[in-house]
């Protein structure tokens, strides 16, 4: 298996900042949104280490809009994950990626990671076997779910629709026909 897809780590603090309000987080959403265009990487970090407070205002505009724009493409093929995060913080962007029915992957220590914002249930399984083996395609987790290959393609699907995980396609056929994609954990 490889590693991680390269990630760009992107400090939103230095020691102790409170990012409250609406102006102050639109202001980041507008440096980040610029950041993630020009960036070569597939992933952007927001590290929140130093970040005292994160409120619900500043959460919404910074990490739910710029989610959004992550999601829509708008910014190109990439992806956001979030870094550092203490439980407070964690609470409030949880509920702004609710509200606006969105959500990101939160590298949790070394090797941890959980989901905020609104996920669907059904997806979780093939998300935690991706993140276990950090890259398959669809034939190879079937092995290991013993689901048919159209529902497990469709998870798939989801997830990458909603930026949790990266694909790209292989270049040979699969034997009988159809796409094959290699799915790969974003960190």
């Amino acid at each position: 298996m490889s590693t991680s897809l390269p990630m760009k780590v992107f400090p939103l603090a230095q020691e102790n900042v409170e990012l409250v309000t609406r102006q102050v987080g639109l202001e980041i959403r507008e440096h980040l949104a610029k950041v993630i265009r020009e960036m070569r990487e597939k992933v952007l970090g927001l590290d929140f280490k130093g970040v005292k407070v994160i409120d619900f205002s500043c959460a919404d505009e910074v990490i739910a809009k710029l989610v959004a724009r992550v999601q829509s493409k708008e910014l190109g093929d990439k992806f956001v994950v979030l870094l550092n995060l203490s439980e407070s913080n964690k609470d409030n962007i949880d509920a702004a990626l609710k509200i606006a029915k969105k959500n990101v992957l939160v590298r949790v220590g070394g090797q941890g990671w959980s989901v905020l914002g609104e996920v669907k249930d059904n997806v979780l399984d093939v998300l935690e076997i991706l993140m276990k083996e950090k890259e398959i395609t669809t034939r190879e987790l079937r092995r290991d779910l013993q689901v048919k290959i159209n529902v497990l393609s469709n998870k798939m699907a989801i997830l990458y629709a909603d930026c949790l995980i990266y694909r790209e396609k292989k270049p040979e056929p699969e034997p009988g026909g159809g796409r094959q994609f290699l799915y790969k954990a974003l960190f």
